[in-house]
């Protein structure tokens, strides 16, 4: 047998340790049912697995370190069950890795770096676990990756400079953690960015004017953390972006840069901030016509 894929099918009870014995196995597909338990650590005998879809059921314990005996696996899906402890360090041998998902689940522990040196993983997603320490700066091996979702956990310290190395990134999340510092203006090389998540931090300082580099970008969620200053005119750049969130920046500041008009906003929020509309003609035009908005108007000035 090459294939097994029983996937929504309502089955109940727990993966058999004897599914190690089907050792010609190339895809592993049981994902949405309604299986619990451990996962086996024979499934570590699978070597010619390349799939492995153990999502969306109820399935609970760790993560078998045998699991980075599959050293042709590609495709790793363990989300949306119960699965506690660690990541373990092992998944780092899984060289041909390109996804892997491990979101919504009871995670602890820090990222491990072993995780982090994959030359052809395209999607970690890590999210709504409960992770704990840095963003590790190794992250910035991780050279194919294209999606980073990091959101909802316990994460703290800083966005690392070598984020600005994942240049393939079309999506960053980090949001909901307890991350703190400045955006490293390394942000600004991520130039397929379509979207940047960094709502439900600790974040401060000002925007770094090189995320106006981002030319691809489609939204922007920066609301709910410490940033000061203004908006940087170099944000006029951002021909593609439909959604500008800033809410709740208290010590942000100032009037709106002028640039702004160059962006096909439908979305403009900039409730509780200090940030103000300037009653420019033209740009009181354009931002009449942004369906969804909150924002102030500067005050006149004698």
């Amino acid at each position: 047998m090459i294939d097994l894929r029983l996937s929504e099918n309502n089955l109940l009870g727990m993966i058999p340790p004897e599914i190690g014995q089907l050792s010609d196995l190339r895809t592993l597909r049981l994902f949405r049912n309604s299986l619990s338990g451990p996962i086996p650590p024979e499934i570590g005998q699978l070597g010619s697995l390349k799939v492995l879809d153990l999502g969306q059921n109820q399935l609970t314990g760790s993560i078998p370190p045998e699991i980075g005996m599959l050293s042709k696996l590609t495709d790793l899906f363990l989300e949306y069950n119960q699965i506690s402890g660690a990541i373990p360090v092992e998944i780092g041998r899984l060289g041909n890795l390109e996804w892997l998902v491990l979101r919504s689940n009871e995670l602890t522990g820090t990222i491990p770096t072993e995780i982090l040196s994959f030359e052809s993983l395209r999607n970690l997603w890590l999210n709504h676990n409960q992770l704990t320490g840095p963003i590790p700066p190794e992250i910035g091996q991780l050279s194919s990756l294209e999606l980073l979702s990091l959101q909802y956990n316990r994460l703290e310290g800083v966005i690392p400079p070598e984020v600005g190395k994942l240049t393939n990134l079309d999506g960053l999340d980090v949001s909901a953690n307890e991350l703190t510092g400045s955006i490293p203006p390394e942000i600004g090389q991520l130039t397929r960015l379509t979207h940047i998540e960094l709502f439900n931090n600790k974040l401060t300082g000002p925007l770094p004017p090189e995320i106006g580099k981002l030319t691809e970008l489609s939204w922007l969620f920066f609301s709910h953390n410490d940033f000061t200053g203004s908006i940087p005119p170099e944000f006029g750049r951002l021909t593609n972006l439909k959604q500008l969130i800033l809410t709740r920046n208290t010590q942000m500041s100032g009037p709106l840069p002028l640039e702004l008009v160059n962006l096909p906003l439908e979305r403009l929020k900039l409730q509780d901030t200090q940030l103000c509309a300037p009653l420019n003609a033209g740009f009181q035009m354009w931002l009449a016509g942004i369906e969804d908005r909150r924002v102030e108007n500067c005050a006149i000035t004698r």
